[in-house]
């Protein structure tokens, strides 16, 4: 007798991924290699801005009461801006603008320690803009991912971590040709303040 014919059941396709072909191998390889790009978080400069930079040229009292003020000065120019800032403010700042030791770190100095350990680098400070007597500041930080952070600070609080860091500090030219007046013209500037916290 001849034997029955075996049934051939049909395969179940494989599950899993499916096969690449060679070019999307060599994208997939492309996109592997390439380190994430660096990211911008927060607001921004506006794209003509123009940047000058800038030093501290003094911390004095003034006014009847002692008021600090801080003098701001162009490093290739003859324009200084003065900005009123807090008693407690200007301390902070001189201390580390003269490089003077303290037992205990101070503000700047406990921010710069937080920021080191958690892996970011303050890259620049910029004295951005002046509204309504009032002067603002940005600080330019760099975290472990490569993201850069643009945070609004206090310009006495962003000095206080230029000089302590020895990044470049600058101002915007905008804020320059506002409230910057001529070195030779002292004595009749009235200031302004900075941002209250």
């Amino acid at each position: 007798m001849a034997r029955p014919k075996k049934r051939e059941t049909p395969q179940e396709p494989r599950r899993g991924r499916k096969k690449r072909t060679s070019s999307q191998s060599r994208q997939h390889q492309q996109t592997q290699r390439k380190a994430p790009q660096p990211q911008e978080v927060g607001a921004g400069p506006r794209g003509d801005e123009k940047l000058v930079p800038v030093e501290i040229a003094g911390i004095e009292v003034q006014g009847p009461v002692g008021e600090p003020m801080v003098i701001v000065k162009e490093k290739e120019g003859k324009r200084i801006v003065p900005i009123w800032i807090g008693p407690l403010e200007a301390q902070a700042l001189y201390v580390g603008w003269r490089k003077i030791p303290t037992p205990r770190p101070l503000t700047p100095d406990l921010l710069l320690m937080v920021l080191r350990s958690l892996g970011g680098t303050l890259e620049r400070v910029v004295l951005t803009t002046v509204a309504l007597n009032t002067y603002f500041a940005r600080l330019e930080v760099r975290d472990a991912t490569g993201t850069l952070h643009l945070i609004d600070a206090r310009p006495s609080d962003a000095m206080a971590l230029a000089v302590r860091t020895g990044v470049p500090l600058l101002a915007t030219e905008e804020m320059l040709s506002r409230s910057g007046i001529p070195i030779g013209e002292r004595g009749k500037e009235k200031g302004g303040q900075e941002a209250a916290s």
